[in-house]
């Protein structure tokens, strides 16, 4: 049994955004290169996806084995 709060993301839709990820977004006809996680976010609520909080789509593409690199500043 799972305790705390119930997932907002089930696993079908979390291995889909693990598909988006691993694709380039120009490939998918966004105009950026490169995927950072806060514009992932945005595109997957956009798109009407996945409403899901800023922590979320890194805890899911670590889960599913996707890697990403920070942005620098």
């Amino acid at each position: 049994m799972e305790r705390g709060r119930p997932k907002k993301v089930d696993r079908v839709t979390g291995e889909g955004i693990a598909c988006i990820a691993r694709c380039g977004p120009r490939g998918r006809g966004w105009p950026f290169s490169t995927w950072i996680l806060s514009k992932l976010r945005e595109v997957l609520q956009s798109n009407g996806i996945a409403e899901i909080s800023r922590e979320t789509p890194r805890q899911i593409l670590e889960a599913e084995g996707v890697s990403w690199q920070a942005v620098k500043t």
